[in-house]
């Protein structure tokens, strides 16, 4: 299930688990065909329960059925495990505001040359390239590589084509 819009393998059990590689808002049809009822059930207790909890989409983060599935896959489809990474997620965006990271926050690991982005793969995500040989963490700081990451993630997830 979900084969060939996420990743697979095989989970400690022996079965085949999915996981939450990518999910972008152009493969959301299909992903809400191909779930089981139990998936679909959990989805929509997952929403209501961020509508109770009245989460407040941050900018540029919506609170969709893309972000709920994306939680709900990564999680295996378990709300408590979902509720709670969103719910840290939220603070750690509200704290970091990776939105409003620039190029200027990661200037040596920018110049370095690690990260570029590819053009769009044939579900419309953002498709990076990552060149090993051009890291040199040593160079920056935790602080510089967290934003680089954030950065280009951010970016890629908001160029992603719907």
């Amino acid at each position: 299930m979900f084969s060939s819009l996420f990743g697979s393998s095989e989970g400690e059990n022996g079965k085949e688990e999915k996981s939450c590689m990518s999910v972008e808002g152009g493969q959301i049809q299909k992903i809400l065909e191909e779930m089981s009822t139990s998936e679909k059930k959990a989805l929509k207790e997952f929403s209501k329960l961020a509508a109770e909890k009245k989460y407040k989409a941050g900018e540029n983060h919506p609170m969709d059925t893309v972000t709920f599935v994306r939680f709900l896959v990564a999680n295996k489809f378990n709300i408590k495990k979902a509720t709670s990474q969103l719910e840290e997620t939220l603070q750690f965006r509200e704290e970091t505001n990776p939105f409003k990271i620039t190029p200027k926050e990661c200037p040596i690991a920018i110049r370095q040359g690690t990260w570029r982005f590819c053009g769009f793969s044939k579900t419309g995500a953002c498709v990076i390239k990552i060149l090993a040989e051009c890291w040199r963490p040593g160079e920056y700081t935790v602080d510089e590589h967290q934003n680089v990451f954030l950065y280009y993630m951010e970016q890629a997830l908001h160029q992603t084509k719907d």
